[in-house]
């Protein structure tokens, strides 16, 4: 509907055309004949994803962890923050500008959370899970430095000692050696 013009006021009529791929054109006339033309770019973002996996990596109580979150589609700078309430794992931060989640573990257990990306106006949610492991034990170390001669046909034992891991050791020959014609390991004492 066209109205008179009265004073200096102007009706616009704007004419769009969207081509799929940009370049946009705008166009606007005055009821008097005056044309502005103007051509803006239009950039179709891809949907906006959370593409890291659950569960995401093992950790464990005492040691440094590290696992940087991953997305894809919006414009590609992502702010992460946890959804719903979530939570991570008692000493494990995540960082809004990377996506890592680190620190070091303070409690073994599994972690359930939601993790949540935004960008360029999208946003999306994801459901993840951790697990923490319990302190690592320090790896076993044989003390045993040296062992005492024996004589030919005479009985021979002698006990290998071990410290640290959980206790409970496993004795083999390493590095394909062996022992001296009639003697033998014992697998579960050493």
């Amino acid at each position: 509907m066209t109205t008179p013009i009265n004073a200096p006021s102007l009706n616009l009529i704007v004419v769009i055309a969207l081509l799929l791929l940009s370049p946009l054109s705008v166009e606007a006339q005055a009821e008097r004949t005056m044309i502005a033309r103007v051509t803006l770019e239009i950039t179709i973002l891809s949907p906006l994803e959370i593409t890291t996996r659950s569960p995401i990596s093992i950790g464990t109580v005492g040691a440094v962890y590290s696992q940087t979150l991953a997305a894809a589609g919006g414009e590609g700078i992502y702010t992460w923050t946890l959804a719903n309430g979530s939570t991570l794992p008692a000493g494990l931060m995540l960082n809004a500008a990377t996506g890592e989640i680190s620190g070091t573990p303070t409690v073994a257990g599994a972690t359930n959370f939601e993790v949540q990306v935004t960008s360029a106006a999208q946003t999306a949610t994801k459901a993840l899970a951790i697990t923490i492991d319990a302190t690592a034990l320090p790896a076993p170390s044989i003390t045993t430095t040296s062992m005492p001669g024996g004589t030919v046909g005479t009985a021979y034992s002698q006990m290998l000692a071990a410290t640290a891991g959980d206790g409970s050791y496993t004795w083999a020959m390493f590095n394909a050696t062996t022992l001296p014609a009639g003697l033998s390991l014992n697998a579960a004492t050493g």
